[in-house]
């Protein structure tokens, strides 16, 4: 789950540079650093085996 929040990180920030207008490219970077974020998220609360 997690590698599919990071690769929609990547395309909404790869996507960005594609728009014309500043207002969309601040949105899909905004997009993708949240899902960046909560994929972050996700993966520190990940419990650790410690064998």
């Amino acid at each position: 789950m997690i590698t599919a929040i990071f690769a929609s990180a990547m395309f909404f920030c790869g996507i960005s540079t594609q728009f014309e207008t500043t207002r969309y490219r601040i949105t899909m970077t905004g997009i993708g650093g949240v899902a960046f974020c909560i994929s972050l998220g996700l993966l520190a609360t990940y419990p650790v085996a410690l064998e």
